[in-house]
């Protein structure tokens, strides 16, 4: 019986030493490890300014459809993809600086762009009429 509770009792410790080291290398082997990206929600109506921070290594704008039509102020000062609802900026210089004008719908979004080195990753765009129309829950 001692023999195998001593057997019992090392193999449960070798399998959580193992996990625990599998776990380790695992997580360090392959570089950094990841990290979710902050989301920022903002909500926006045709009336307001929203001031976003794009980081210098890019930056996702995420609409509820995808936009009909995208217009820089300053032409070549940020590189826009599109891809389905987002828009994807990355500034071409550090500091710099523009208006964004965003349709979607037949509404006009508005946005100046300041590139920033801990600027917002993915930026979550929401009419803030659709705010308004939520019903609010009271507990």
């Amino acid at each position: 019986m001692g023999i195998n509770n001593a057997k019992k009792r090392w193999s449960i410790h070798s399998f959580f030493l193992v996990t625990i080291l599998a776990s380790f290398f695992s997580h360090y082997s392959y570089g950094e490890p990841l990290v979710q990206a902050e989301r920022k929600y903002i909500y926006l109506d045709e009336e307001q300014v929203a001031h976003l921070y794009i980081h210098t290594e890019g930056t996702a704008l995420s609409f509820p459809v995808k936009p009909s039509k995208v217009i820089l102020g300053k032409q070549k000062s940020f590189e826009i993809e599109y891809i389905e609802n987002d828009l994807i900026l990355a500034p071409a210089r550090l500091n710099e600086s523009t208006n964004l004008f965003v349709y979607v719908m037949g509404r006009r979004f508005t946005f100046h762009l300041l590139a920033a080195p801990k600027g917002d990753r993915i930026v979550i765009v929401k009419d803030r009429k659709d705010k308004q129309m939520r019903p609010s829950i009271h507990e």
